[in-house]
C-alpha cells in the first residue's frame, strides 16, 4: 500500500495510475518417468531370453528399475536380479542350464558387507564367501566337486590380497603364500602331495 501511495503521490497530474496484484510465477509441473519392460528374444528360438525394466525421464536418460530376468534359449531360468533407480539391490541368483543353482549373493542400499556362495553343477558349494555389491571383500573359502577344500584366503576391492592356502585335489596342502592386489609376491611354500606344511620344499 505504502509503494502504491508513493507512486500515486509521484504521477504527473492526469496521468492515470492502475494498480495490480502481482500473481506468483506458477511452478512448472513435474512430469513423472516412463516405466518401461524391454524384451529381447533368441533369434533362433523366438523365446524371451532377457527381460528388465526401465525408468524414462523426459529428458531422454534412463535407468534400470524393478526386475531383470534371463533366460536360456531352452526357457530355463539363468539369472534373477532386482534394480531400485539404477542401483543393484537384493540377492541375485543365477542358474544352470539343468535348473540347479549356480549363484546367489546379495546388495545392500548402503554399501554393506553381505554372503556370496557358487555351486558346482552336482549342487556342492564351490566357493563362499563375502562381498561389497557384488564384489569379493574379506575371506573366501573354495572346494572342489568332491567338497574337498582347494583354497582359501582373503580378497580386497575383488583382488586377492594377503596369505592363501592352496590343497590338491586329492587333500593335503600344495602351496602356502601371499598376495597383494591379486599378484602373487614374496616367497611361496609348495608341498608334495601327502607332505606337511612343517616340511617345505
Amino acid at each position: 500500500m505504502k509503494s502504491l501511495l508513493l507512486l500515486l503521490a509521484l504521477a504527473a497530474p492526469g496521468t492515470l495510475v492502475v494498480a495490480c496484484r502481482a500473481t506468483p510465477a506458477e511452478k512448472p509441473q513435474e512430469v513423472e518417468p516412463e516405466l518401461r519392460r524391454v524384451h529381447r528374444k533368441d533369434g533362433a528360438t523366438g523365446r524371451v531370453v532377457h527381460s528388465w525394466s526401465v525408468l524414462v525421464y523426459p529428458d531422454g536418460h534412463s535407468e534400470r528399475h524393478g526386475k531383470e530376468e534371463r533366460w536360456y534359449a531352452n526357457g530355463a531360468r539363468l539369472s534373477l536380479a532386482e534394480f531400485d533407480h539404477g542401483q543393484q539391490v537384493g540377492v541375485f541368483s543365477r542358474w544352470y542350464e539343468n535348473g540347479q543353482r549356480q549363484a546367489e549373493s546379495s546388495f545392500d542400499p548402503d554399501g554393506q558387507i553381505t554372503p556370496m556362495t557358487f555351486w558346482h553343477p552336482n549342487g556342492k558349494v564351490s566357493g563362499r564367501g563375502s562381498a561389497r555389491r557384488g564384489v569379493r571383500e574379506g575371506y573366501w573359502n573354495f572346494w572342489f566337486r568332491d567338497g574337498l577344500p582347494r583354497e582359501r584366503g582373503g580378497y580386497a576391492e575383488g583382488a586377492r590380497s594377503g596369505l592363501w592356502t592352496l590343497y590338491h585335489e586329492g587333500g593335503g596342502i600344495a602351496a602356502e603364500g601371499r598376495f597383494e592386489s591379486g599378484e602373487r609376491v614374496g616367497p611361496w611354500q609348495h608341498f608334495d602331495v601327502g607332505e606337511r606344511p612343517e616340511q617345505p620344499r
